[in-house]
């Protein structure tokens, strides 16, 4: 045979056939490979260049929040403030019970008075729980008959008039001249009516409360809620003025405090009767609070409303101060906050927040010893009151923001960055899910102003999305094209390989691999490769 493998070669030997060589376009990938990698790199760079930028414009614009205020803590306060407001509502209460008063032998029923009276308080759940002070929904007797006075209720003055007569504090013929002068509007006659409540005689009377029709009316927004004294029960509810009921009170009114101490608190729970998703406060403890916190109050004091101001809406007002005492209740293991933040007849039942923006405690006593020039000491109930009031009912209140309060915090936070557009976004749906928020119209417009005046710093999350379609659309490409030429490589470098080992492979002297050599027997020659010359010169053997 010439020139020819051994047999058997070519079946064994198939895995050294040379590797297919690398496709031309090669070099087109990697010039691709560095182009991208190129883009990959400007773009993150754009990217931290925007967000450093924007980081000193968020710090610029999120002054706006607090354009009035030149200190940080100032700054806190006020979004504390702004935080907690929409939860602060006006109460209004008219007390109408049925009672009886005693007097040694004379013993008087009175039905059909009522009082009418304002305090504060705040909603502590979604579901529309209320609490506020004990006196803000349940009043006296005197009260009662006081107001009834004022209002000329007729029946109440006879009644009055007639438990005076037996009791033997004023004549038969004295009884019916003050009832006439009353009837008849004289303004002198009913406030000597009035001022016979103040009697030291009637000190001993005893009071028996039957029963009670009381109602509640409960201003969520800046509409005033107010009372029609042709008819005190009569608030006109609506949206913004919704009716509501008492669940429970840890107060009573004749026997609250006397020279023994308290025999209870000054608290109480109202429930909303319509509506959920209610904007809230919450709750926090005195155990962190020690003489010389801070204390931010939030109310609707009475002389606030004033001939200054309209008529046709009401605000609440904040008040700060700090703790200067905390003491045990006389008479109970109760806390008393002492403090010397301004509290008005009209803010009882508003709550007292930390630095946390959490209440510990509710506006509620003002004292004063009556001497000339004493200044007066206001004290607060312990919020703990309070959680005692809802554990008993089975009250459960969230620990952490949810529903449209969560969404109003979340708002305030963007805006405060200088997300506008953003912020907007969420003040528009609180806007639409709880138009009674006070403050929501304020920051949509101060936030419309401040992003058409070009300070809208950049969302954070723009960022992440940037980063997300680099990484998806330049990164990803990127890391294919690098195995993909990698891959390239490792071929051209097997085809070198196999081309430099061909070229001292026996195979080009016409040999087998040694491991397909056959083998060599003793004596046995070689065989030799011949010519085509030697063939044509070759002795044939004779034929037989």
């Amino acid at each position: 045979m010439l020139n020819q493998r051994p047999s058997g070669y070519e079946g064994k030997n198939e895995s050294n056939k040379a590797p297919k060589p690398p496709s031309k376009f090669l070099w087109g990938m990697e010039a691709i490979f560095i182009f991208l990698s190129i883009l990959t790199v400007i773009a993150l760079s754009i990217v931290l260049y925007i967000s450093a930028s924007n980081n000193k414009k968020a710090q610029e614009a999120a002054n706006i929040f607090n354009s009035s205020t030149n200190y940080n803590q100032k700054a806190d306060d006020s979004q504390l403030v702004a935080k907690n407001e929409p939860a602060v509502v006006r109460i209004a209460t008219a007390y109408c019970p049925n009672f009886n008063l005693k007097l040694d032998s004379a013993v008087e029923n009175f039905s059909g008075g009522c009082s009418a009276g304002y305090g504060s308080g705040f909603i502590v759940s979604p579901e529309g729980y209320i609490a506020t002070n004990g006196h803000v929904v349940k009043s006296s007797v005197g009260e009662v008959l006081s107001t009834s006075i004022d209002l000329g209720n007729l029946p109440i003055i006879k009644s009055y008039l007639s438990f005076l007569n037996k009791a033997g504090l004023i004549s038969k013929s004295t009884e019916s001249d003050f009832y006439n002068k009353a009837a008849s509007g004289d303004k002198d006659a009913l406030a000597a009516i009035k001022g016979s409540l103040s009697d030291s005689a009637l000190e001993k009377t005893e009071v028996k409360e039957n029963s009670a029709d009381s109602v509640y009316a409960v201003q969520l927004s800046d509409e005033v809620v107010s009372f029609d004294l042709g008819n005190i029960k009569n608030f006109g509810f609506n949206d913004n003025v919704i009716k509501a009921r008492l669940v429970d009170i840890n107060y009573d009114p004749y026997e609250n405090v006397s020279k023994e101490g308290f025999n209870g608190s000054d608290v109480a729970i109202l429930k909303l009767d319509r509506g959920t998703n209610y904007p809230f406060n919450r709750l926090g403890s005195l155990l962190n609070v020690t003489q010389g916190s801070k204390l931010t109050v939030l109310g609707f004091p009475g002389s606030a409303e004033n001939e200054l101001v309209s008529k046709n809406q009401s605000l609440p007002t904040t008040t700060q101060g700090t703790v200067s005492s905390i003491r045990n209740a006389n008479g109970t293991n109760n806390k008393l906050i002492q403090t010397d933040v301004s509290i008005a007849k009209g803010n009882s039942g508003g709550p007292a927040y930390n630095s946390d923006g959490e209440v510990v405690g509710l506006a509620t006593y003002i004292t004063s010893d009556g001497s000339l020039g004493a200044s007066k000491i206001n004290y607060m109930r312990d919020i703990q009151d309070i959680k005692d009031l809802l554990i008993k009912n089975g009250i459960k209140v969230p620990s952490e923001s949810t529903g449209n309060q969560k969404l109003w915090e979340q708002g305030l936070s963007k805006f405060n960055s200088a997300y506008y557009t953003s912020a907007l976004s969420d003040f528009q749906k609180i806007k639409q899910e709880y138009p009674q928020n006070r403050l929501v119209d304020n920051f949509i417009a101060r936030a419309q102003d401040a992003k058409s005046k070009g300070k809208e710093a950049t969302d954070p999350s723009l960022y992440l999305i940037i980063i997300g379609f680099s990484i998806l659309f330049i990164f990803v490409p990127t890391l294919i094209l690098f195995f993909t030429i990698r891959h390239h490589h490792n071929r051209r470098d097997k085809h070198s390989k196999y081309v430099n080992a061909k070229i001292t492979s026996p195979l080009e002297l016409n040999q087998a691999p040694i491991d397909n050599q056959p083998i060599i027997q003793k004596n046995q020659q070689q065989p030799r490769n011949i010519s085509v010359d030697m063939l044509s010169n070759a002795k044939h053997p004779p034929k037989n």
